[in-house]
Order: structure tokens, then sequence, then C-alpha cells
């Protein structure tokens, strides 16, 4: 609960909880307690929202990720008896402000008011810049256990030294990580993908159609170059591990996208998608999509359909 609800409580027993303030109270509080005064109202009036700032409702069905809305701004700015108010609902406060640490800063979002702070500014490009190697990072950690020969962040490839072949060029790119099963005879390219999280069915259609879309594309044009440059892949990896022994005409090839929650994409991609959590399922090659026991009623009565992978497809 923030401090100024608890206020509330502390003024006015009985109903606190639909008790509005004066606008402005919280940066004076702020102010009070020896915080700049321009630092001070950029910090309250990024968390406001009201007639002032509010979306159309079009783009409010449309731009889910758009910074003046509610989920972000939990002060809300309403219009009693001919005066400005402010109303925080219990628990909103701390709501908004664990979205935005937790959905917002990451990808490089914050209200443009916070981000005239030199210092909030920095930090955000900071948080920016640090979090897609949380994702690799466990990723990292699984093959390193799992003592898979690896290389992150491929941007070459090196069968003999002082000869090198980019695939940081267009139509391929930078690969997040390849590695050599050999138990399953395969080499893996693996494209991590840190996604924000949906809260509404608009963000999930347009993360499918990333995946469907650009993604796959991409990671495809990656999985065919290495499998017509299969011979210089092995010779790079015998490079780094001299231990191995490789028959490059025997090695299929396989992409794969790790993610760090749901989609989907998972469900109906033609591209294997995986959790971070389930990546030694998929190592180990225990990582199956079930079949799905679907109830239904038909002319005849109850009946029940098995609706094996991709589930969501014509038809479903």
């Amino acid at each position: 609960m923030c401090h100024d609800c608890l206020q509330k409580k502390h003024h006015n027993q009985a109903g606190w909880e639909f008790q509005s303030i004066e606008p402005g109270i919280i940066a004076q509080n702020l102010h009070a307690k020896s915080v700049n005064i321009d630092d001070a109202e950029n910090f309250y009036n990024a968390l406001v929202i009201g007639r002032h700032n509010k979306m159309v409702i079009k783009d409010a069905v449309y731009k889910v990720n758009e910074m003046d809305r509610h989920i972000f701004k939990p002060i809300l700015r309403i219009r009693h008896q001919g005066s400005d108010r402010d109303f925080i609902g219990v628990n909103k406060w701390a709501e908004s402000i664990t979205v935005l640490g937790t959905n917002a800063f990451q990808w490089n979002r914050a209200p443009m008011e916070w981000l005239r702070n030199p210092c909030m500014n920095q930090y955000i490009l900071d948080k920016a810049a640090a979090h897609d190697k949380l994702l690799e990072d466990k990723v990292e950690e699984v093959l390193v256990q799992e003592k898979l020969p690896y290389h992150r962040n491929v941007k070459y490839f090196s069968d003999r030294p002082g000869h090198s072949v980019r695939v940081d060029v267009h139509d391929v790119g930078e690969m997040d990580f390849v590695w050599l099963d050999a138990a399953n005879n395969r080499i893996v390219i693996a494209d991590c993908k840190y996604s924000r999280a949906r809260y509404d069915m608009i963000s999930y259609s347009a993360d499918f159609a990333k995946f469907s879309g650009d993604y796959e594309r991409k990671i495809e044009n990656k999985r065919q170059w290495l499998h017509d440059n299969k011979a210089l892949v092995c010779a790079h990896f015998r490079n780094s591990f001299p231990e191995l022994v490789l028959e490059a005409d025997t090695l299929t090839v396989e992409a794969l996208f790790i993610i760090n929650t749901p989609t989907y994409y998972m469900y109906c991609g033609k591209i294997a998608t995986v959790c971070f959590f389930r990546l030694k399922e998929y190592i180990y090659d225990h990582y199956q999509q079930p079949v799905l026991q679907v109830q239904e009623m038909t002319a005849t009565g109850p009946d029940t359909r098995r609706v094996e992978y991709p589930y969501l497809k014509p038809g479903i």
C-alpha cells in the first residue's frame, strides 16, 4: 500500500478506499522530504492519467504498449463537484510500479517525465542493454551443465587460422547459440526471444505475427546456411573442441526458438519453440507436444476427438 493510501486510512477510517486527494499532494510530500521540486513533479505527473492525456478508444485497443494507460499510471485524475481530484485504488500503486519495473524498463520504455532526469534516463538505457543477456545466460547455464559444445553470439565461422566466413550479414545474421548434440546427431541453431508479458489478446496476436513472419524467416535462413556449410561449422567446432569426432554429412540441422514466457506460436509454429525451463527436455529429445483429447457435442451425442500438434490450425 502506498504512503498516501496509508495517510487516507489514517485520516478517514470509514470508506478510506474511496477517498480522493488534492492534485499535487504527492509531489508536495516528496518535496517536503527534500526531493527537488522539479523531480518531485516529474515523478508525480508521470503516474497520473486523466482527460488531459487519455488515449482515444481506438488507440487504447490497438496500441497496447503505450505508456498512457491505467496499468502504468495508478493515479486517476477525476472531476468531483467541479474540482479535479486524484484517486488511487487499493493496491493499484504497487501494481503499476511493479509492471513498470518488470515489463517496461527492460524494453527501454518509461514515462517521458522520468526520462528528464539524467540518472533515470541512464538507468533505463542500462536495463534495456542488459535484458537480452538474461535469457541467454539461463540458456548457457543449461548447455554448460549438459556439457554440450556450443558457441554464443556467433558472428563468423572459421575452419583454419586466418580464414573465416561472416554470418552477421544480410539474410543470415548473428546466431544467439549454435551447439552440437552428438547424442541426437544434430546441429542446433537457437535464437532467444525475450518477450514482454501480455495483458490482452492484441498482444498475443502481434506476438504470433512476429514469430510466424519475421522471426521464422530469419531463423530458417540461418538453419539453411548451416545446412549448406556443415563442413565449415564442424571444422569451426573442432578448433575449440579438438576432442570432437564429427561426420558432417551425417548431421541434421534443427532450428529452435527459446522463449521466456509461453506464446501462441509454440502451439502451432513451424519452428520448435520451448520455454527456457524446458530446454533440458529438448536436449534429451524428450520434449513432445501431447495429443489433446477434445470433448465435443455432435449430432449423435458427445464425442472425443484427438487433436495433434500443431493445435491451432484451420478446422480446429
